[in-house]
């Protein structure tokens, strides 16, 4: 029996399946970002709605806020606002270890404004 082949988002999204694991909501993170960079690569070519230019900008920022998360991007020195530390880590707040939890509290800012993106504007990529 002759396979069939892949194509390049069918790839994306088999390599996201295979590296599924159930202990873990990583991989249900990579799974998005594969579909979104999918979604993001479809608008552009096709130009289907007026503003899609925007909408891109939008999942673009998804997919770089998931290789946040997931801890594929190397942060070196940057600005991390710790003023309202306590409303993203309210449990681990202590001030002699606000040095130790820059790197903790950059990725859950990014997960924070991963879900609100997600809340406000996945229906306009879906539908």
């Amino acid at each position: 029996m002759k396979q069939r082949q892949l194509n390049k988002h069918q790839k994306r999204l088999f390599n996201a399946i295979k590296k599924d694991y159930d202990w873990d909501w990583i991989y249900l993170l990579l799974l998005e970002k594969a579909k979104l960079q999918n979604i993001s690569e479809r608008f552009s070519v096709t130009q289907l709605f007026t503003g899609f230019k925007y909408e891109i900008s939008r999942i673009n920022l998804c997919i770089r806020l998931i290789d946040i998360i997931t801890e594929n991007v190397y942060r070196k020195n940057q600005y991390i606002n710790l003023n309202n530390i306590r409303r993203f880590l309210p449990m681990y707040y202590n001030k002699n270890n606000v040095e130790f939890l820059k790197d903790t509290l950059y990725i859950e800012k990014a997960y924070n404004l991963y879900c609100d993106l997600r809340k406000f504007h996945t229906r306009n990529w879906w539908d």
